[in-house]
């Protein structure tokens, strides 16, 4: 039990403590203060020309697969997020869309986007057609940039702003497309379209933002019967590549008729699942692993030799991968 030695020493001591609780309750204020003033306020805008939107819902995407035919989609967008950035005293907004990122061109508008991947069929060539309602325009706009992605390293300093100053002065639409094709990709050996969706568009010169509340692109596709060889490919490897696209079921659909009428799949080139690439010094641990993965069901060849060069391990794997039916799945380098 404490007490006081007497009530001057009390007072001084409810004294102190009031006026600790007192600037405890100043600093918190300041802090809130300065965070507000970096940040802005937040709110919703509505797709749809309401003043404010009623919640932030995920946007709603239906597709029509039409297999080697082609695939139609289409999105609807109900709210963005609009949020206050102040950089040195300069005010811009940030744009986003639940469950979408953003265009990562540095020092340019950081615009909501989104890539659907889109299989491709054997040898088919491709269109991509667009069509979408009249936008809605909102001005008063200075969309903050997209910056370098931030270093996944402890105590990295945040990525430093950086802006297009010529670029923001473009009297043009960013991006020039609400839907477009940024590149081709290819997976074993089957082609995906990477599909970008950008539901707003923006105009840096006069500060105006194009919001489209629905969109609709088809890809079409002609010159093809399938989507890939499935007598090259494992069951495994198989499924992975379905599951990648948007149009995936058009590939498990071709899948599920070859295994039915292949329950044995034909093996040429003393074809494995899996590739183990060692040192003689090595061989050991290379040999437990093989083992292992036996007794788990898959097919492996051990691969060593005393020395290895780049190319090499290259060519080891390439060789296999041509000759081998269906083609490997795993490739495993031990080594130091």
């Amino acid at each position: 039990m404490f007490t006081f030695a007497n009530n001057a020493n009390c007072t001084h001591a409810q004294y102190s403590v009031r006026k600790y609780k007192h600037m405890k309750f100043l600093f918190i204020i300041i802090l809130a203060f300065a965070f507000n003033a970096a940040l802005g306020q937040t709110n919703l805008i509505s797709f749809s020309g309401h003043s404010t939107a009623e919640g932030l819902n995920q946007p709603i995407r239906s597709t029509q697969d039409q297999g080697v035919n082609g695939i139609e989609v289409s999105y609807h967008f109900d709210a963005a997020v609009q949020t206050e950035l102040i950089n040195k005293s300069e005010v811009f907004q940030q744009l986003s869309i639940k469950d979408f990122s953003h265009i990562q061109e540095v020092g340019r508008p950081a615009m909501p986007a989104h890539i659907d991947l889109v299989a491709i069929p054997e040898g088919a060539d491709y269109e991509l057609v667009i069509s979408h309602d009249v936008a809605l325009v909102r001005s008063g706009f200075q969309i903050y940039p997209a910056l370098q992605p931030a270093r996944d390293t402890e105590g990295a300093p945040e990525p430093e702003f950086e802006i297009d100053r010529d670029f923001y002065k473009t009297n043009a639409l960013y991006p020039s497309e609400p839907v477009t094709i940024k590149g081709i990709i290819k997976i074993r050996g089957l082609r995906y379209a990477m599909v970008q969706i950008s539901p707003i568009q923006y105009n840096p010169s006069t500060g105006q933002i194009f919001m489209h509340e629905n969109l609709n692109f088809e890809l079409r596709f002609s010159g093809a019967n399938r989507f890939i060889d499935c007598s090259q490919h494992s069951k495994h490897a198989l499924s992975v590549l379905s599951n990648f696209p948007i149009n995936g079921q058009s590939i498990k659909k071709e899948e599920q008729k070859y295994f039915i009428n292949n329950a044995l799949p034909l093996t040429t080139g003393n074809s494995k699942n899996y590739i183990i690439i060692t040192h003689a010094n090595f061989l050991a641990a290379a040999d437990s692993l093989a083992k292992w993965k036996r007794q788990m069901g898959y097919t492996v060849e051990v691969v060593s030799q005393s020395s290895w060069t780049t190319a090499q391990v290259r060519n080891a794997v390439h060789s296999r991968y041509a000759n081998w039916t269906p083609k490997p799945d795993y490739m495993v380098i031990i080594g130091d």
